[in-house]
């Protein structure tokens, strides 16, 4: 199952006509239009994500709001792996419960993979798991 947050409409629409242009079951994706960090705060997920992909606009300017929402996110798993991109040179401070795994520049961009601390190895995701809940923010 993939979660889709975009926070602007029109790009949230262009995903679900993408997801029906596929033919998934409608239960392997939903799409939220909502900004990210309030919706973290209050998201509730059957599964929680073990795999996030954040792809702010490139004008964003929050990025440490993001990563504190992420940190503390009940919908973001334990152990899950955060793939946060910025541009290139960003110098990012997140909190104490994730950690920096590599930072990697691609021409004017930044990917930075971050891991959440695992407070609870029940909550951890299963690596033998195939079908891993994705929150995936861009725009």
């Amino acid at each position: 199952h993939c979660t889709f947050v975009e926070s602007h409409a029109r790009t949230a629409a262009g995903i679900r006509a993408n997801l029906a242009l596929l033919g998934l079951p409608a239960a392997a994706a939903q799409v939220v239009a909502a900004r990210v960090e309030p919706w973290l705060r209050g998201a509730r997920l059957p599964r929680p994500a073990a795999l996030v992909l954040a792809d702010p606009p490139s004008a964003y300017a929050r990025h440490a709001d993001l990563l504190a929402a992420l940190a503390d996110a009940a919908a973001v798993a334990g152990g899950a792996l955060i793939v946060l991109e910025t541009a290139q040179g960003h110098a990012l401070a997140p909190p104490a419960r994730l950690e920096v795994l590599r930072t990697k520049d691609y021409g004017d961009t930044q990917v930075c993979y971050l891991r959440k601390s695992a407070t609870d190895p029940a909550a951890e995701p299963d690596p033998g798991r195939r079908a891993w809940r994705c929150c995936c923010w861009g725009r």
